[in-house]
């Protein structure tokens, strides 16, 4: 007889959240934008991923459209999901009956959320900056340990090396920028956790000012590209 699968919560977390305006946004041919109190920006992964393009077509080229497109679907479902599974759970809701395949990848994240995440401060914030001219979405702001931290998920097929995700420590800085021009609130550390397949986790820790500049540079070069 098969066992049926269980699922229990291990920690309640504490919430002091703070709320920002909802930001309409789209996809178009150039990606995403969001519609801020100045306008339409380019959100902030869709700037990252201009700067990125070679990289990407590489790859495509090597694995072959087909597979490439499979690979991308697949990945954009899983991390979804547990982006998805992550929040509820921060935001102390059940999951008993959610998706068993996501969650037995959810369960490995859970005893890090337990271990390093208190006071909640924001979920899914829709964020913008005049100074930077872009927006997005954060996926977590919170206390990790005892220090604010700008909190992103990511999902991986394989274990990820330092080098080759600067682009994702780029992203939490400006998440991190955007945040202090909306509020006057500095939150220094940014932290990446990759959940990975048939791994452990990966838990990335920065600080904000080591990649922010280099987030500046990119955006330059996209409104250079496309004149915005």
């Amino acid at each position: 007889m098969l066992k049926r699968w269980s699922w229990e919560r291990t920690q309640t977390f504490q919430h002091n959240l703070m709320t920002f305006p909802d930001l309409p946004d789209e996809t178009t041919d150039g990606g995403r934008r969001y519609y801020t109190p100045i306008g339409w920006l380019p959100s902030v992964t869709t700037v990252l991923g201009e700067d990125s393009k070679n990289d990407i077509a590489r790859w495509i080229a090597w694995k072959g459209e087909d597979e490439a497109r499979k690979i991308t679907d697949e990945a954009k479902l899983r991390g979804s999901a547990i982006h998805r599974l992550c929040e509820k759970y921060l935001l102390n809701e059940d999951l008993s009956a959610e998706n068993r395949y996501y969650m037995d990848q959810f369960k490995v994240l859970q005893p890090i959320l337990d271990k390093y995440v208190n006071r909640l401060i924001a979920i899914e914030a829709p964020l913008w900056s005049k100074r930077l001219e872009v927006a997005g979405r954060t996926d977590c702001i919170a206390d990790w340990g005892n220090a604010p931290a700008i909190i992103d998920f990511k999902t991986s097929l394989k274990p990820k090396e330092r080098n080759r995700i600067k682009h994702y420590f780029m992203q939490a800085a400006c998440y991190s920028a955007m945040f202090e021009e909306l509020t006057g609130i500095i939150v220094n550390k940014i932290v990446v956790v990759i959940a990975v397949d048939g791994a452990e986790p990966q838990i990335f820790i920065e600080e904000r000012d080591d990649h922010l500049l280099d987030f500046i540079n990119v955006r330059n070069k996209y409104k250079e590209k496309f004149q915005c």
